[in-house]
């Protein structure tokens, strides 16, 4: 796992993603795409399957995405969730989501863990 990140294959967004989900327990696309907006929609896509295809991420049904813990624990060890600006902001979408009454029961954790950090 380290070759790979070590040999500067990954890029910016893939990097900051696989940060994110080190903290929160799993993101919709459609999360990830409005925490990502700069990047295009297929461009998200595209990424997280390569993500997937390196097995630095899972696909979970419904169109969540998750880390596996031994992905998680080498960004944690790096990173503090609070000073991620990207985590602020996803805490702050979840939480909207859940205030309008959208938010699915697989966001729940992930909202919880936004919260708290908050």
């Amino acid at each position: 796992m380290d070759a790979i990140f070590n040999s500067g294959s990954l890029s910016l967004f893939q990097t900051q993603l696989l940060e994110l989900l080190s903290w929160l327990p799993s993101l919709s696309i459609e999360v990830i795409s409005e925490v990502f907006e700069d990047v295009p929609k297929a461009d998200v896509v595209r990424d997280l399957w390569d993500l997937n295809a390196f097995s630095l991420i899972t696909h979970i049904e419904g169109g969540y995405y998750a880390v596996p813990t031994v992905v998680a624990a080498r960004f944690r060890r790096k990173s503090d969730p609070s000073a991620l600006p990207l985590f602020k902001r996803v805490a702050s979408l979840l939480k909207q989501r859940f205030e309008s009454g959208a938010i699915t029961v697989e966001l729940i954790d992930s909202l919880i863990v936004g919260i708290v950090a908050l």
